[in-house]
């Protein structure tokens, strides 16, 4: 009777310990490079976070405080984390240095923060001590909404049918006054918001 030979199976299960660790070591290496890699993308994106944009005066990190995927305005009250009735000094301290700084008024004593999002968007936060008024200017491609929908590009009769009749209506402007909200239009469509304490 034959006898078989053993060496051949032995050398194939050898041949395939040898296949499963040299896999196994490039595995080890893919996934170090990857993660060298996602270490160095995430320092980087550290850097750019603590970057001032030059075209808004803020960082990314102050820029998505402040819009948080979107800008959501509220009649009589502000923004989601900047309220009419705060102090400048704490508006100027929570948002960072504005794009620029104007003055209005008679005399000159309203300070205006101006912040711009973009070539299209901009935000201007007004007052002498405390924080008085919010004017916010878009278009359509604005992620800007007021609390209850009202969006830039939209018709005044849309913005009727969300807040009903006006306190006062004219054709370039809807004014919510007990709401604390005025609607400026352009051809009909709503290209700025102002917010301010809700009036009577």
């Amino acid at each position: 009777m034959l006898k078989t030979s053993k060496k051949p199976v032995q050398a194939a299960w050898f041949c395939r310990l040898l296949l499963l660790a040299t896999l196994s070591v490039g595995v080890v290496k893919v996934v170090t490079a990857q993660q060298t890699a996602s270490q160095e993308n995430q320092s980087e994106a550290e850097q750019k976070a603590n970057t001032q944009n030059e075209n808004t005066g803020m960082t990314r990190d102050q820029l998505l405080s402040l819009i948080a995927n979107e800008i959501v305005l509220a009649p009589g009250i502000g923004l989601r984390n900047v309220r009419l009735g705060e102090s400048m000094t704490a508006v100027k301290d929570r948002l960072g240095t504005a794009t620029s700084v104007t003055t209005s008024g008679l005399t000159g004593k309203i300070t205006n923060l101006v912040y711009r999002l973009g070539s299209e968007t901009s935000i201007v936060l007004s007052g002498q001590e405390v924080l008085e008024r919010i004017s916010v200017k878009g278009n359509s491609s604005a992620l800007v909404r007021t609390s209850e929908g009202a969006r830039f590009g939209m018709q005044s009769r849309l913005i009727r049918r969300i807040y009903n009749e006006p306190s006062k209506s004219r054709k370039s402007r809807l004014e919510y006054r007990q709401l604390g909200a005025t609607f400026y239009l352009e051809s009909d469509r709503v290209n700025r918001i102002d917010l301010y304490p809700r009036r009577g």
